[in-house]
């Protein structure tokens, strides 16, 4: 399967630390063929150098000229890509999805941000009506839009979902629990005895 990665909203280590890990089990994944567009930063681009040899990724960079910019980009341009490189799903990586994209599109859901009543309750206690309707409200009606375009949604915890249920209709969308914690037991040290100065 061919299949487009939209990862142009990581900005932040974060984001870019999932994404590496995101990568490392692309690597190993020789049944697809992952096209990748990202925007520049040189994080992104050290972890690009890490696997640029792999023969199932490859990626397109894409130059950041602003959230319109990106919205035509993902719009319009990705119908080209679906094209060119046969595409039969797009993974996007960062909460947002396609409007005018006809294929199947899976949307990860990293944070709660922009779907939390505890966030809005703490606007409103402070009177900051305006600075919630700016920061939250607007891009919550964006995303819940695009969204709604979307079936299939990966989240990292049952949590996710829970608060997602009180801003979306869920019942026709397909959930995937995936936690971008890494859980080997290579990464964790093995514990010390600290002595007390007592």
């Amino acid at each position: 399967m061919n299949i487009l990665v939209n990862a142009l909203g990581i900005i932040d280590s974060g984001g870019v630390r999932v994404f590496d890990k995101f990568l490392s089990e692309l690597s190993i994944d020789e049944g697809n063929h992952y096209s990748i567009t990202y925007n520049y930063s040189k994080a992104l681009d050290n972890i690009k150098m890490q696997y640029s040899n792999e023969i199932n990724i490859h990626f397109i960079l894409v130059k950041n000229k602003g959230i319109f910019h990106r919205l035509y980009f993902e719009n319009f341009h990705f119908r080209k890509l679906i094209i060119k490189e046969d595409i039969q799903l797009i993974y996007n990586f960062s909460g947002t999805a396609q409007f005018l994209i006809g294929i199947p599109q899976i949307i990860k859901i990293q944070n709660l941000l922009f779907f939390s009543k505890k966030l809005d309750s703490i606007y409103l206690l402070r009177r900051q009506y305006f600075l919630w309707f700016k920061q939250v409200f607007l891009k919550r009606l964006i995303l819940k839009s695009m969204i709604n375009k979307s079936n299939y949604i990966e989240i990292q915890s049952k949590h996710v979902k829970d608060n997602l249920y009180d801003f979306l209709n869920n019942k026709s969308k397909d959930f995937f629990i995936k936690s971008d914690i890494n859980v080997t037991k290579n990464v964790f040290y093995k514990p010390i005895v600290i002595k007390s100065r007592t």
